[in-house]
């Protein structure tokens, strides 16, 4: 049903189609980055990113820009992106090939 819209997919307020939904219900949003840059694991250098994106399997620990500790995803899988907000991707990461994104 590529390009086709059903009635069911019409805002009956406005008429104009509505925001697709996921299978699981949510809306999803997306946002294209305007920079980017090679991430490079440290536990001093601050980085200033709205996503990662990890080309390569395993375990990302983040700095959240709101809080203090830091936050480990585990197990993430090679081409994921991670729509976090953060300031620094720590040492103990076992990811490799990250991307930092900022929009």
């Amino acid at each position: 049903m590529s390009g086709t819209v059903t009635t069911d997919q019409i805002d009956s307020a406005t008429g104009n189609p509505s925001p697709q939904k996921s299978t699981d219900g949510a809306a999803h949003s997306f946002a294209s980055a305007k920079t980017a840059g090679v991430v490079t694991p440290s536990d001093t250098t601050v980085l200033d990113f709205n996503a990662l994106y990890v080309g390569v399997a395993g375990n990302v620990s983040i700095d959240l820009a709101e809080g203090s500790a830091a936050v480990v995803f585990t197990g993430v899988v090679a081409g994921s992106i991670l729509p976090i907000s953060g300031t620094r991707v720590n040492a103990a990461t076992t990811a490799t090939s990250i991307v930092w994104l900022k929009w």
